[in-house]
Order: structure tokens, then C-alpha cells, then sequence
């Protein structure tokens, strides 16, 4: 099976990613490894979050077919889709910035890609990039993740 998404990352693959990591020098995983999170839905699809330049959510079949493509926009140039968590026939999906920024916007969609809610969480300075972690009935957990951040998890409660 060849998706059409694939030809941006077989430049990627044939120059390799040696800036990326030591342990995969000329691997060309970069593109596969940046920002991929997966959720299995009680439809018995997996939704697999490519979350590179275009956020996009592969709809997986059981049988292994991609049987749609959900594009998810942040709205936002800065930030980026790094987590897809499924709860209750809803998919949240969390973006996070880069550098200093210091929010976190979740997107809750349904199964067909219709938007539901949107939340922005903003947390301090010292807790930088936050990440979707869990989603509930209660609401979001996120964890901020840096190199000089202690971990710890947030919880962002749903009105």
C-alpha cells in the first residue's frame, strides 16, 4: 500500500536523517519518528497521528487498510499535533509548541473527523511543552516535558 503522504518522506528517507540521532545515522527515520502517536477505537480501527508538517490521522482498518484520512488544523502556525488519545467514540488530539511557547491546544474530534470542542491550556513558564497524556471522563492529563523540567502531570478538567 502506497498513500499519496508518502512521497514527502522518500526524499527524507533516501538523503537520511544523520542530524537526527546517533543511533540512526542515514536511516531516514526522521519523518516516520517525528511526532507519531497511535489511539485504538472500540470501532476496532487504530487512528495513527502523523504529526509532521500537515497533521493528518490515518483511520486504520483491522485488516490493515487506511480507510480515511482525517486532516486535524491547529489554527496556529506554532503549534504542532503530537498526541491522539481516544475516550468514549471521541478522539482528543494535543498540539504543542516549540521554543517558549507554553501552551497546549487539545482538539476533540468525533470518529468521522467532525470537530467537537477545542481547549487551550496554558500552564507556567516552567513547564514547558505540555503533552496530552490521557483523556477521560474527567478530562485531560498532560505531562510538560524539557530538559530542565521536573516530570509531573497536569490535569485539565472538562466544564
Amino acid at each position: 500500500m502506497v498513500e499519496p503522504e508518502d512521497e514527502v518522506a522518500r526524499p527524507q528517507a533516501e538523503l537520511g536523517d544523520p542530524q537526527y540521532s546517533p543511533c540512526c545515522t542515514g536511516s531516514g527515520n526522521k519523518f516516520i519518528l517525528d511526532d507519531v502517536d497511535l489511539a485504538a477505537g472500540s470501532d476496532g480501527n487504530v487512528y495513527l497521528l502523523h504529526g509532521a508538517s500537515c497533521p493528518l490521522i490515518y483511520v486504520i482498518s483491522p485488516d490493515g487498510d487506511v480507510v480515511r484520512k482525517l486532516r486535524i488544523d491547529p489554527e496556529d502556525p506554532d503549534l504542532k499535533a503530537n498526541r491522539v488519545k481516544f475516550y468514549a467514540g471521541r478522539l482528543a488530539i494535543g498540539f504543542g509548541g516549540a521554543g517558549s511557547v507554553t501552551k497546549s491546544l487539545i482538539k476533540v474530534i468525533d470518529l468521522k473527523g467532525n470537530p467537537a470542542a477545542d481547549y487551550e491550556v496554558s500552564v507556567s513558564a516552567g513547564d514547558k511543552y505540555p503533552v496530552l497524556a490521557c483523556y477521560g471522563s474527567e478530562g485531560f492529563t498532560l505531562i510538560p516535558r524539557g530538559a530542565d523540567t521536573k516530570l509531573h502531570l497536569l490535569e485539565a478538567m472538562l466544564p
